[in-house]
């Protein structure tokens, strides 16, 4: 349920909605900041790269590559944008 309403989150991409998911982040379980982090990813906010940040020092190996992963994402997005514009 938790994971569902981080993806719900993540899907509004506001940065309210980035700002509480970073918050959410020091209180549940791996699989839930798991969840947290690809829900940044998918926010494209200053807030979610902070957490997104953050996410690369989590004890969980799966929660730093996600968190690699979604800023990887970000990054390749904002160089093809760039290379789009004249």
């Amino acid at each position: 349920m938790r994971s569902r309403a981080a993806d719900a989150l993540g899907d509004i991409g506001s940065p309210e909605a980035a700002r509480g998911l970073v918050k959410a982040f020091d209180i549940y379980e791996n699989s839930v900041r798991k969840a947290i982090t690809c829900a940044l990813g998918k926010s494209r906010t200053p807030e979610a790269i902070e957490g997104l940040v953050k996410a690369l020092n989590d004890p969980d190996n799966s929660v730093r590559e996600s968190a690699v992963w979604a800023l990887e994402d970000q990054a390749l997005l904002k160089l093809f944008q760039g290379l789009s514009e004249p």
